[in-house]
């Protein structure tokens, strides 16, 4: 049986971009995603 959710992310705030919302997120071509993406796993390494 899975795990429920403990938790959901309804936005988040990007340094030097500012605060994005899931939709925004969501609606995101996949590269400007992989970007931030690649710029948050950058900052935890």
């Amino acid at each position: 049986m899975a795990r429920k959710p403990q938790r959901s992310v309804e936005a988040a705030i990007i340094e030097n971009i500012g605060p994005v919302s899931i939709q925004e997120l969501l609606a995101m071509p996949e590269d400007r995603w992989g970007m931030l993406r690649d710029r948050i796993t950058g900052q935890h390494n």
